[in-house]
């Protein structure tokens, strides 16, 4: 009896936590990519999500470009993002935050190809998840950060 009491508090509490969880990614994913082609695969890996657009269907372009985790996540006040791309191509990089709205530009120029660091000071905003999109031609990639205070 006690262990199904138990199990129905863990169902009512932790079922809409992540609920809650997965909806305000959701609203972040579609305020952030209002602009873009639709959607055919989201993929969630501790913290990395995946974006593949119609716009890059081929095999070919997911070695071209890579947005690593940024470290240290979580983060106070300080964290730097790794980025890299084979060619020089435009390379724009943002932070947002949970509802969509843009808190900073990184990077918004060309680059040619190489790895680069971008640091992103957090020191004026709130404790809470964030998330950072890279833009090279077709491809784009959005990942998850956390500031701690």
């Amino acid at each position: 009896m006690i262990n199904t009491i138990k199990l129905l508090i863990l169902l009512f509490i932790l079922v809409p936590i992540e609920l809650f969880s997965q909806r305000s990614f959701l609203m972040a994913h579609r305020a952030i990519s209002s602009q873009e082609a639709s959607i055919s695969k989201i993929r969630d890996y501790n913290s990395s999500i995946l974006i593949k657009s119609e716009l890059d269907n081929t095999n070919d372009g997911l070695n071209k470009y890579v947005l690593n985790q940024n470290y240290p996540n979580p983060f106070n006040p300080l964290t730097t993002i790794e980025f890299s791309s084979t060619k020089s191509e435009i390379i724009i990089l943002k932070v947002y935050d949970i509802v969509g709205k843009e808190i900073a530009v990184l990077v918004n120029e060309e680059k040619p190809a190489g790895t680069y660091r971008a640091t992103f000071d957090g020191s004026s905003l709130t404790s809470g998840v964030y998330f950072y999109k890279i833009q090279i031609g077709a491809f784009t990639d959005i990942k998850k950060l956390i500031l701690l205070k």
